[in-house]
């Protein structure tokens, strides 16, 4: 068997397979290709290897742990090794992940649903941690979101898996830093440590710097760190925090349209009280006319009945029979402030009736000039 034949049939559409199912197939291939290069490499070129990773021991041997070191050493290998593969055929391969499981519509549905929630905050002026039940950060997790929009601009997915291993760490340090900064003043923070962030909490930090992000293909992004990542550089801590991502993805391509739609009705409750409470000023300022103006004339009256020579206890007895008029006036519109907001969700109603209403009379009216026109009729024939 040819080169040729190998690739044709490797390639070709299996019996009953999908076109997703073709394309992660392709996937899967170009990562196994990359791993047994990397097996090649590693034992055709031991020395080298061995010669780079005792650089790096010295490098960092007071700094970083060896289990730091070795992953270190094997992902940057790893790293090498992709751009000498995936460079030329990075737009196929990025294809055939876009295609696997309709990964392309998952990314448009996430950044839609990421613009509107953006949105629909800032209306309600919440945060999105808020939204989310995440833990609050000072700087909106600045950091994080800075390192998982680098993401998008990289083609290796060791380098992706570089980058989102960093996005958690920070998330990590941001936390630390700024529950630091909330400990009791005078005391020594260097020597108190915050309570560790938990498993439960990543989750929704999550969700809240995703959304916070401006990455375009996050479900690409994921697949191609999952599907496309070599397994040498997908150890235990790694898988953990992809399968947290992966949780947020689906969460947000399953639960985001309710989220969202939840909002919206928060939006037009906000809308609505607004205008009532715009509708209640406007009563206010009525209600402080009215009392200006009676105070107004209650003052010309106590002009003209100090020129008669009345008295001013004549004059305290008229202003203390005022006073019962204003107390009514207040209860009134504190009352129709309460009528307002009763009849807040049946004024459409309302309006509807009285077109209803409106109809009727003008049919009432014309059987009315039909029927006085057939009296006519009659009493001029008969």
């Amino acid at each position: 068997m040819t080169f040729k034949d190998w690739i044709e049939q490797e390639y070709a559409p299996g019996e009953n397979e999908t076109f997703s199912e073709t394309c992660s197939r392709h996937a899967d291939s170009v990562r196994f290709f990359i791993e047994c290069v990397y097996e090649m490499l590693k034992d055709e070129y031991s020395v080298i290897f061995d010669k780079y990773y005792k650089t790096l021991l010295g490098i960092y041997n007071n700094i970083r742990s060896d289990d730091d070191i070795f992953d270190l050493h094997v992902s940057t290998t790893v790293i090498a090794v992709e751009r000498r593969i995936l460079t030329p055929i990075y737009d196929y391969v990025e294809f055939f992940v876009t295609c696997t499981g309709d990964a392309y519509k998952l990314d448009d549905k996430i950044m839609n649903l990421r613009g509107k929630i953006r949105k629909c905050s800032t209306t309600l002026g919440i945060s999105i941690e808020e939204v989310f039940d995440a833990i609050e950060s000072e700087s909106n997790w600045k950091r994080p979101v800075e390192l998982i929009n680098t993401i998008g601009n990289l083609r290796q997915p060791a380098e992706m898996l570089s980058r989102f291993m960093a996005t958690m760490n920070a998330i990590v340090d941001t936390y630390e830093e700024e529950e630091k900064k909330r400990l009791i003043p005078g005391e020594n923070s260097s020597n108190l440590q915050p309570d560790p962030i938990g498993a439960d909490d990543f989750v929704p930090i999550l969700i809240a710097i995703l959304v916070r992000s401006n990455l375009k293909k996050s479900q690409t992004s994921f697949q191609m760190m999952s599907n496309v990542g070599s397994a040498y550089i997908t150890n235990g801590k790694t898988k953990y925090y992809l399968t947290m991502l992966e949780s947020v993805l689906y969460y947000l391509s399953t639960q985001g349209e309710e989220v969202v739609s939840d909002l919206q009705n928060k939006v037009r409750l906000k809308k609505k009280n607004t205008s009532i409470q715009s509708s209640f000023k406007l009563i206010r300022s009525y209600k402080k006319k009215s009392v200006s103006s009676a105070r107004t004339s209650d003052l010309s009256a106590r002009g003209m009945e100090g020129a008669t020579g009345v008295s001013d206890n004549n004059v305290m007895e008229d202003s203390e029979k005022q006073s019962p008029t204003v107390v009514n006036e207040s209860q009134y519109l504190s009352l129709l402030e309460d009528r307002l907001r009763t009849l807040r969700g049946n004024i459409c109603i309302v309006q509807s009736l009285a077109k209803t209403n409106q109809r009727s009379i003008i049919m009432l009216r014309k059987r009315v000039e039909q029927n006085n026109a057939v009296q006519t009729i009659k009493s001029i024939v008969f």
